[in-house]
């Protein structure tokens, strides 16, 4: 392929996302041949359109510090002309491994995870609109593959998406033999990741193995995904529109509710894309949660009005049969005695024993009808992977500016009855404990180290926390 042609496959892309002239824009980069060659090509568009451009390289620790320093290394040498700032941070070599044993996720998983945390921080910081990302046509082809083999769904088949919320992907119609073509007609040198070669990683096994051999039994492989993304694409499209026409839910205190009625009238994929619609709203995540196909298997049955019915509970969901209503809510995990469990989302308000945790955006304006001192701190939802609420653990540490703190010390300090620990809440993300608030219940609000959202303006969220109080706005 021509550079003058993959640099206007790149340009028909950018005008299709929206993106506007003079906009800032923030290239995930890693080093290799597909991140380099985007980053190449946003340069050479940078005249005419007059972006400001921004990167950001994250070292996972996986491979050899060597390794990592090269890639450091070869990116301040070939981009530092091309970008106004590249942001870097490296993680402790074999963090994500113990993560991966710790959380029981694959170290895929964790690693894609903790880069998109980095990624959307960055976002904030050189307030860009829109996050670049280098996949190209091979992954695509290899992303459905490996989607068809798990029975993923018509959403699932569209296969990687162009754009996705701040995520632009603007080289999925590119091979990538063009992309180190165009880097070697310029002389641009580039990494190559030795993780590619783990045979371990699902992705790279195809990549390596069942790719191949399907190519070889179907020399047409790549025009007959092709077609099948496209039709996909039209179906979930159309189920996704069909699904907001039919069901409607109404928000209520700590959820969202719809008529019983209504819902036992449609088939099962419309319930399903009715689902996943409303806990993308809820719950933000750098991903959708992949959710096992015989986890919804309960709704595909009919049921009659009863008192009280639990239809789903799992994953951070939990649908329920309330009377004439079908009832959802993020999933609330209580203890038998003592505890529980909250997973984070905006507009989220919840009562446990007395007191409530609400979120709000960052420019409301609360009053508090109360005795009682509140507390509260500012979130960034979209940035967070994860952010839970929840009560004491065994072994619990926050780490502070002189050293890390077990909570049974400091709960110690405090003087707090020991029938009482399990109320104080515990504020947690994706780096571990970012703060214990225990104002509302006449203690103080201590926050980690890592923990910079206390009074954060461009944080999108606040959390407040009331005890027997009365919220008024």
């Amino acid at each position: 392929m021509k550079k003058s042609r993959l640099i206007s496959i790149v340009e028909s892309e950018l005008r299709s996302f929206s993106v506007l002239p003079g906009e800032r824009l923030l290239l995930a980069l890693s080093g290799g041949a597909d991140s380099m060659a985007l980053a190449m090509i946003l340069y050479e568009l940078k005249p005419r359109w007059g972006f400001e451009l921004f990167a950001a390289h994250l070292n996972h620790g996986i491979r050899p510090h060597d390794q990592c320093l090269g890639d450091w290394n070869l990116i301040q040498n070939q981009c530092s002309s091309v970008f106004t700032c590249i942001y870097y941070e490296s993680l402790e070599s074999g963090y994500l491994r113990q993560r991966s044993r710790d959380q029981k996720k694959s170290l895929e998983e964790v690693a894609r995870t903790c880069r998109f945390d980095f990624f959307y921080r960055c976002l904030d910081k050189c307030k860009a609109r829109f996050l670049l990302l280098a996949h190209h046509r091979d992954d695509q082809e290899e992303t459905m593959v490996m989607r068809f083999f798990q029975g993923s769904s018509p959403s699932g088949l569209k296969g990687i998406s162009p754009k996705r919320g701040v995520i632009l992907r603007p080289l999925l119609g590119v091979r990538k033999k063009d992309l180190i073509d165009f880097l070697d007609s310029l002389s641009i040198k580039y990494s190559f990741d030795s993780t590619n070669d783990d045979q371990s990683i699902l992705r790279n096994h195809l990549r390596h193995h069942l790719v191949p051999e399907i190519k070889k039994v179907f020399p047409g492989m790549s025009r007959a995904l092709s077609r099948i993304t496209f039709f996909m694409s039209e179906m979930a499209d159309f189920i996704e529109h069909e699904a907001g026409q039919r069901i409607i839910w109404q928000k209520i205190s700590g959820g969202y509710q719809t008529s019983l009625e209504i819902w036992n009238r449609q088939p099962f994929l419309i319930k399903l894309q009715s689902l996943w619609a409303l806990s993308s709203s809820m719950i933000r995540r750098s991903d959708q949660v992949k959710l096992p196909f015989d986890f919804f298997n309960p709704l595909k049955k009919i049921y009659p009005n009863s008192i009280s019915r639990t239809l789903l509970k799992g994953y951070g969901v939990e649908l329920k049969i309330e009377g004439d209503q079908l009832v959802f809510r993020p999933e609330l995990v209580l203890n038998i005695k003592n505890g529980y469990f909250i997973k984070v989302y905006p507009g989220m308000e919840l009562d446990v024993k007395g007191t409530v945790f609400k979120i709000y955006p960052n420019d409301s304006i609360i009053s508090v009808k109360s005795s009682e001192t509140k507390s509260f701190c500012c979130l960034d939802l979209e940035a967070h992977n994860q952010v839970i609420l929840r009560s004491r653990k065994i072994g619990d540490k926050i780490e502070l500016k002189n050293g890390r703190k077990s909570l049974k010390k400091l709960y110690n300090e405090w003087k707090i009855p020991e029938t009482e620990r399990w109320l104080i809440p515990i504020l947690e993300n994706s780096k571990g404990i970012s703060a214990v608030l225990g104002k509302s219940f006449g203690y103080d609000d201590i926050f980690s180290l890592h923990y910079n959202e206390r009074v954060n303006k461009q944080a999108r969220y606040i959390l407040k926390i009331f005890k027997d109080g009365v919220i008024s706005k």
